[in-house]
């Protein structure tokens, strides 16, 4: 069922198509480290006045400047600029001339992003929120198994009822046949007659309400599980359930087994991604200073060639060092995230470490809970077993005159009643095992499994 339920389910689509969004802050971070081009084509043309006709003015300019930049995890960055201009000018008599210029500038962050401590910072807290991420996809994707699970047993669960229900309406047609034949040989009376008859009609439409119970659960089904629609006219009634009979109790009986869920795993990642926000909002904090140097040349001829030959020759070279600060005098803003980052990550380990004290609560009492129900189903079983003898007996006695009816009706009521009561503590015991499968991480393990075979990565 959870093969199919996995591989065809809508519902379970929608859970997996948040996988490709869980990478995205890594990708996010890996942009701002792409090479970066610039590139700008101007043209001026002017006929603005001047105040003194000796100055020089471009009347037209023809201008092109292009750069590529890179930043590196270590905190360097470089930048390549090339630029050309063509100006001419309509005073100061200056000839009309080519430029052409180059620079190279070489930059490293000394203090924020030293030694590249807030580049790791950004791509830690990424794998963090992508790892936290897949784990809520996976939490999730088990919650959806188990809630495909809980509507499997409450189908079987329906199922089970129908038949007990059916059960007894036949028991209590079988007793009101048996009254007809006493009442015509003279040895029962009408009200008996009625009160049988009565009985069975009303047993008849409590087995006509469940069976419609029994029929929505099935259509249910058949829709979450993508199957044919055609099998909604299969009567599920006639269709095979089964529950497994042999659960396996280790987990249980081993009193320091490792929980594996899901939901905790999910909590886990997400305090570890906070931490690392810190981490980053500490590094972020933090001045930057850096060191810069700039070599560069230029070379100006009324030949745009000959101008070319002479930036690239090297004939007239510049030369720039420095260091460049930036910082905020109050340090407000970067103090308001730092304080917003430890907060939110002691939140997160409160609720993680919460999560896990109420998952070892979860897994004590649904031990302790499994192993009641599993003394409860034992005594039952055996219950319905006399019950269902108590009945046959019963009727024996009605058909020789020995008891009466009414002790008939009852001995039917308390075996339907004892029968319900069976398959609904099987259901709880089924539910409980998987609520242990789950905090094994066996769930997660199955999912693991049927994805990969689908080639999806979890």
């Amino acid at each position: 069922m959870l093969h199919r339920a996995i591989k065809s389910s809508s519902s379970f689509r929608s859970i997996l198509l948040q996988l490709p969004l869980a990478s995205l802050p890594q990708k996010e971070v890996e942009a701002a480290y792409d090479t970066l081009l610039n590139s700008q084509v101007s043209y001026i043309h002017s006929d603005a006045a001047t105040a003194n006709p000796l100055f020089p003015v471009i009347e037209k300019s023809l201008n092109a400047e292009a750069s590529l930049s890179k930043k590196l995890k270590s905190g360097t960055a470089f930048t390549a600029k090339y630029e050309w201009g063509n100006p001419r000018f309509s005073s100061g008599g200056i000839s009309n001339y080519h430029e052409h210029s180059w620079s190279l500038e070489a930059a490293q962050d000394l203090w924020k992003n030293s030694f590249g401590k807030l580049s790791q910072s950004e791509f830690d807290f990424a794998q963090r929120s992508e790892k936290a991420a897949q784990w809520q996809v996976a939490a999730a994707a088990e919650q959806w198994v188990l809630g495909i699970v809980a509507l499997f047993y409450e189908a079987w669960t329906m199922q089970k009822s129908v038949k007990s229900a059916k059960g007894d309406w036949k028991r209590k047609k079988t007793l009101a046949w048996i009254t007809r034949k006493k009442f015509n040989r003279g040895t029962a009376e009408e009200p008996e007659k009625l009160q049988i008859e009565s009985s069975a009609l009303a047993s008849e439409g409590i087995y006509i309400t469940k069976k419609q119970g029994l029929i929505s659960i099935w259509q249910n089904l058949v829709i979450s599980l993508q199957l044919p629609r055609e099998w909604m006219q299969i009567d599920p009634e006639i269709i095979p359930m089964s529950i497994p009979e042999n659960l396996e109790k280790s987990f249980c009986e081993a009193k320091k087994a490792p929980i594996e869920s899901a939901l905790l795993k999910a909590k886990e990642y997400e305090n570890k991604k906070l931490k690392d926000s810190l981490s980053l909002a500490r590094s972020e904090a933090k001045p930057e200073l850096s060191a810069f140097a700039q070599l560069a040349a230029n070379g100006i001829d009324s030949q745009y060639f000959d101008s070319l030959v002479d930036s690239f020759s090297f004939q007239n070279p510049s030369l720039l060092i420095g260091l460049r600060l930036q910082m905020p005098l109050g340090f407000l803003g970067n103090k308001t995230k730092i304080m917003a980052a430890t907060i939110q990550e002691k939140i997160s380990e409160t609720a993680t470490l919460l999560e896990r004290e109420q998952l070892e609560v979860k897994k004590e009492n649904t031990c302790s809970e499994f192993s009641a129900i599993d003394q409860n189903v034992q005594l039952l079983e055996k219950a319905l077993k006399k019950q269902k003898r108590r009945n046959y007996l019963e009727t024996k006695r009605f058909q020789n005159g020995t008891t009466s009816m009414l002790n008939v009706i009852q001995s039917s009521d308390d075996a339907a009643r004892v029968e319900l009561s069976l398959s609904q503590i099987q259901a709880q015991q089924q539910l409980a095992f998987w609520q242990l499968k789950s905090l094994k991480g066996e769930i997660l393990t199955k999912i693991k499994t049927e994805l990969s075979a689908m080639g999806v990565d979890l």
